[in-house]
């Protein structure tokens, strides 16, 4: 994961001790060369393929990087909550599923890195 990247998690109040920080953060920068692309994100095939790298299951993957992303929309202070409403736009109502996040995150990136503009 990329600087920039471990940034802008942190910047959510997601902890970087936490199990699935670093697999959302792959996942993330994935996502972001499906979007770069113009392609639709296949979160099943990023999660495939951080399993076969990870040497860990699909579902113990899965249940990392939804973990991470509940954190930042519970368990997160006033601030990082603020950042997350900014990340996710009206999008946002307290609940974040693993996919909407992606898309929003991503999108948020790279429009901040200028590679998109929106």
């Amino acid at each position: 994961m990329n600087d920039s990247t471990r940034e802008f998690l942190l910047w959510l109040g997601i902890p970087d001790k936490m199990t699935g920080f670093e697999l959302l953060g792959e996942t993330l920068e994935q996502s972001m060369e499906y979007v770069r692309k113009g392609r639709k994100i296949n979160q099943t095939d990023i999660f495939i393929s951080l399993s076969k790298r990870h040497g860990q299951s699909y579902n113990s993957i899965d249940r990392a990087i939804r973990r991470a992303v509940d954190f930042a929309a519970y368990r997160t202070d006033e601030t990082a909550k603020r950042n997350l409403c900014e990340v996710m736009g009206n999008v946002y109502y307290g609940s974040v599923s693993v996919k909407s996040f992606l898309y929003a995150a991503a999108g948020w990136l790279l429009k901040h890195e200028g590679e998109i503009e929106i």
